[in-house]
């Protein structure tokens, strides 16, 4: 009976020097496992900062940088609006749009555009009219000269100057005289170089006009110098 104890000693014994050469023996035990860093497959870098050149906005392109292409702003014009005589346009770079409004006359008093204020003519428009027939011969012919609106107060007749072997009448008008109507005739009316009564135009006149007229042939040639001498 006192065997059994002695044994169970000696197996705890046992186990224990068991126990602590598995301990002195690194080898006999997996090595525990290392870190690890996930890695991610086609990743791309982080941007980085960007020291940014930037070209001015203009008319056409927003303030952009020369870099990395980064716009700020947007396009924007710096527009003159209409006005009666000039259409829309950029005072930067010059871009047009649209047409001018034109003038809106008023023929009554005071005669001028309701929107701009400006005169539909100079303060005085000088009218040249010329006479010419082929004979050469101007004794005794003048004018008859009338305004229908009254804006000239004519005071016919009215006597032609020869200059060169051409009739020549130099006529000041009043600033909104828009036709003239005129006669030549022989005389105190003796006869008519043309029956019909005859008139000229003066809607798009500003300042000096020539019309020239030829013996027999009705209403005659406006024109109008590029440069207009205010006389």
């Amino acid at each position: 009976m006192k065997r059994v104890p002695v044994i169970l000693i000696a197996l705890v014994l046992l186990l224990c020097l068991c126990a602590c050469s598995q301990s002195r023996n690194p080898g006999s035990e997996s090595p525990p496992p290392s870190p690890t860093v996930a890695v991610t497959e086609n990743s791309e870098p982080q941007p980085t900062a960007c020291d940014h050149d930037w070209i001015a906005a203009t008319c056409t392109a927003p303030k952009t940088c020369s870099k990395c292409k980064t716009t700020l702003g947007s396009v924007v014009h710096k527009l003159k609006l209409a006005t009666c005589t000039e259409p829309t346009t950029c005072t930067l770079c010059g871009m047009v749009s649209g047409t001018a409004y034109g003038h809106d006359y008023d023929y009554k008093e005071p005669f001028r555009c309701k929107h701009c204020n400006a005169y539909p003519y100079v303060n005085c428009t000088t009218l040249y009219i010329h006479y010419n027939r082929p004979d050469g011969d101007y004794e005794n012919w003048n004018l008859w000269l009338w305004d229908n609106e009254e804006m000239t107060h004519f005071e016919p007749p009215y006597e032609f100057e020869i200059k060169d072997g051409e009739a020549v009448c130099k006529i000041k008008l009043t600033a909104g005289t828009r036709y003239v109507g005129y006669i030549v005739r022989y005389g105190e009316w003796e006869a008519k170089d043309i029956d019909e009564d005859q008139y000229i135009d003066l809607m798009n006149v500003y300042g000096s006009a020539h019309f020239y007229i030829q013996s027999g042939v009705e209403s005659g040639k406006l024109v109008v110098p590029l440069k207009y001498p205010l006389d």
